[in-house]
């Protein structure tokens, strides 16, 4: 049932990558009820971050918001695993204006960045973007644009080119 919940999460994140955010929303919900069941925390966190994720971007906050709280009531998992529902949690709070919200976010998953090895992998140089569009949302764009252009050579180290792209508009906003 894992390898089945990891083959479903990978269907999810290529029908989001190539621009079917329904289809990818469809095989979240397919999912879910699987998720708890299946008792592998990565299928878990993964399908209801995805699902949060999808969700927000659709503006569907609340309903984000309660997929995430389910991945975090339990405890703190630190590094790779929270790290990226942390930084979703961050992200739809900036899309639907929660600054202090975001702020507490940010901190968090700065801590969770300083308390172990994951600021430069692929989760934590992801976790920048959202980290620069907050400062420039706070009227911190200074800031912003240090974070952004110090970031490029250990993006361009990933080789993630989409991420590069991303943080170079990041930059010359």
């Amino acid at each position: 049932r894992a390898v089945h919940g990891h083959a479903t999460l990978t269907e999810i994140a290529l029908s989001a990558f190539e621009g079917n955010p329904s289809e990818a929303l469809h095989l979240a919900f397919e999912l879910a009820p699987l998720a708890d069941e299946i008792g592998d925390d990565s299928v878990r966190f993964g399908v209801f971050g995805n699902l949060a994720h999808l969700l927000g971007i659709q503006a569907r906050y609340d309903e984000a918001l309660q997929w995430l709280e389910r991945a975090l009531h339990k405890r703190h998992f630190g590094g790779g695993v929270e790290i990226p529902l942390r930084d979703t949690l961050m992200q739809i709070y900036l899309w639907n204006e929660s600054l202090a919200e975001a702020a507490t976010q940010a901190e968090v998953t700065n801590n969770l960045l300083a308390d172990s090895e994951d600021a430069e992998s692929f989760y934590g140089l992801w976790h920048l973007l959202t980290r620069v569009k907050w400062l420039y949302r706070i009227d911190e764009s200074a800031a912003g644009l240090t974070l952004a252009t110090a970031s490029l050579p250990k993006i361009e180290r990933m080789a993630d080119r989409n991420l590069l792209e991303r943080m170079n508009l990041l930059a010359a906003e």
